[in-house]
């Protein structure tokens, strides 16, 4: 016996599903939803097997999946669990977009209360915005040449240092990058700079700039004093939990952190900047040191442990 038997014309399938007879026309067109018969006549004949395949086919439209994923889904060419975890995505990328549109428009409401050409500001800001990678890795590059311009370092470390930077940039801007590079071009760099970090002293450490960079050149001035003892020595130990204090909770996911920067061509390039403006010639050592201090750390750390 036929499970679906009844059949009726595209006006009633369209009462029973909700889904417009000009839709159904269409699906049905496209092969998307087939009829159950053909009259004579040429009329159009649908059953609750039709019904079931457009409540399918409403689903996943609704899901966002495209016609041509929503065929392949009915044809078991791709399977639903995939087509959900592809969407996930597809979402989180939307999301994503209009949390970057609604930031921009933020950035700029707030900036426009401080400029008195509001238009000039936009301009700018758009501008930024739109720069391609290739476009920021230049601005970027003639950015620390001027800057660089007049140091003792020697043009092959610059050129060097220039280039590091250069291939630092990913595709994608973060918004302090953005920032900054409006803040440069409008020439207010240095109020930006200033203000950015005094921000984020307060918020991550609860102290002013001016004390946190005390309590790193203390730091570093310990280091300096235990550059020729053992990265396990108390000391030297010590001083690398402080170090990785003012970075973060002491977590392994902070000590890991840590570690990835250190080891950045640039991070690494400055310190060859400092060793080669250092009379003492000890940077480098103690880069060295608080490298093998943090990795006998993170030995010590489980993931997620924090020591009090």
């Amino acid at each position: 016996m036929e499970k679906y038997p009844k059949k009726y014309p595209i006006g009633t399938l369209a009462r029973k599903s909700g889904v417009s007879v000009k839709t159904i026309r269409y699906y049905s067109n496209m092969g998307l939803l087939p009829p159950a018969e053909v009259t004579g006549a040429g009329y159009r004949l649908y059953s609750d097997r039709e019904l079931l395949r457009l409540q399918q086919i409403t689903i996943l439209r609704f899901l966002g999946a495209s016609l041509k994923q929503v065929k392949a889904v009915l044809a078991q060419e791709l399977a639903l669990p995939d087509l959900l975890t592809a969407q996930i995505a597809a979402v989180d990328a939307e999301i994503e977009r209009w949390r970057r549109l609604r930031s921009i428009i933020t950035r700029a409401s707030e900036g426009l209360r401080h400029q008195e050409q509001p238009w000039h500001y936009l301009r700018n800001l758009m501008g930024v915005i739109k720069m391609t990678q290739e476009e920021r890795a230049q601005w970027w590059g003639e950015w620390w040449r001027k800057r660089l311009a007049d140091s003792p370092l020697p043009e092959e470390f610059v050129q060097g240092f220039v280039q590091d930077i250069q291939n630092s940039i990913t595709a994608e801007p973060t918004e302090a990058e953005e920032d900054f590079i409006l803040a440069a071009q409008e020439g207010r760099k240095e109020t930006y700079v200033a203000n950015t970090v005094e921000r984020w002293t307060k918020a991550h450490h609860h102290m002013s700039y001016d004390e946190w960079l005390t309590r790193v050149r203390e730091i570093f001035g310990r280091f300096r004093a235990l550059v020729d003892a053992a990265p396990d020595d108390p000391l030297v130990q010590a001083a690398v939990e402080e170090y990785i204090r003012l970075s973060g909770p002491l977590t392994a996911t902070t000590v890991k952190r840590l570690l990835d920067n250190i080891n950045r061509p640039v991070i690494r390039r400055m310190v060859q900047a400092a060793d080669l403006l250092d009379t003492t010639q000890q940077m480098e050592r103690v880069y060295q040191l608080i490298q093998d201090a943090l990795k006998i750390r993170l030995l010590r750390l489980s993931p997620g442990e924090t020591q009090n």
